[in-house]
């Protein structure tokens, strides 16, 4: 991908689709342009909140790498992180609890996240057939 160099000071944000098959994440700018994508093994949380984290920055690494920019940039970028498995007892609080790479984080399903990356935040459904299942909609 030959992604455009983003513009100095330019808001980046990176959307990650963590799930029990692998972990994609991408890079964009404020308007949608797509910098920079990465994947990386498993993220569902199952496997243990540690690998899970390490999957997300491994991805997002990558995709900065793609994008052209040093991993250090993921610390002026806003994260969006869909995970599966997040819904388990106790599982948000001890994520939130550990430190990450980003400016900002927000944690959600993977279900959540799928479903709005499918319908661009727009009302719409999905239904994931995988290492897992769900089914989602957002009206």
């Amino acid at each position: 991908m030959n992604a455009p160099a983003p513009r100095r000071n330019a808001r980046l944000l990176v959307g990650v689709d963590g799930g029990g098959s692998g972990c994609r994440a991408r890079i964009e700018d404020a308007e949608g342009g797509v910098l920079g994508t990465g994947i990386a093994g498993p993220a569902a949380v199952r496997l243990g909140i540690d690998r899970s984290l390490a999957a997300v920055e491994s991805a997002c690494r990558a995709a900065a790498a793609e994008a052209g920019l040093h991993p250090a940039a993921l610390a002026e970028m806003d994260a969006g992180v869909g995970l599966a498995g997040i819904g388990r007892k106790g599982v948000i609080g001890e994520i939130m609890a550990r430190p990450h790479p980003f400016r900002s984080v927000i944690y959600v399903n993977d279900a959540n996240i799928a479903c709005i990356g499918a319908h661009g935040g727009r009302d719409g459904g999905i239904v994931i057939l995988g290492t897992g299942s769900a089914g989602f909609a957002i009206v």
